[in-house]
C-alpha cells in the first residue's frame, strides 16, 4: 500500500500541518506493526505539490484496513496491491 496524510480531500495544507499529519500516520502504522518505507507521490502534470507518505511492506495488509487507514487520514484514495497481483487504486471516499 502507498498512503499519505498530506492534503486530505485534495485540500492544500501548510507544510507544517502536512508534516504533523505525516508524523501521526507514521506512528499509527508503527503501532499496527506495519513496516514502512518513505514514499513520494508525484502529479504527472506537475500541477500538484509532491506528497510524502509511506510504502507499507512486510506482512500482508488487507483491503479493508487499507481503506480504513485512507479514510482515517481523509484521503481520496490509496494504492493497494498484493504479491503477484496488479496494483489497484482504492477510492476511500464514502458513498453518499
Amino acid at each position: 500500500m502507498v498512503i499519505t496524510a498530506d492534503n486530505p480531500g485534495s485540500r492544500l495544507l501548510s507544510p507544517t500541518e502536512n508534516e504533523a499529519r505525516r508524523e501521526y500516520l507514521g506512528q499509527h502504522l508503527a503501532a499496527l506493526d506495519l513496516h514502512c518505507l518513505a514514499a513520494e507521490n508525484l502529479a504527472p502534470a506537475g500541477d500538484w505539490p509532491t506528497e510524502r507518505g509511506f510504502f507499507v511492506t512486510g506482512r500482508p495488509l488487507d483491503r479493508s484496513l487499507a481503506l480504513a487507514l485512507g479514510r482515517q487520514m481523509g484521503q481520496n484514495a490509496v494504492l493497494f496491491g498484493e504479491a503477484g497481483s496488479l496494483v489497484e487504486l482504492l477510492w476511500c471516499l464514502e458513498a453518499s
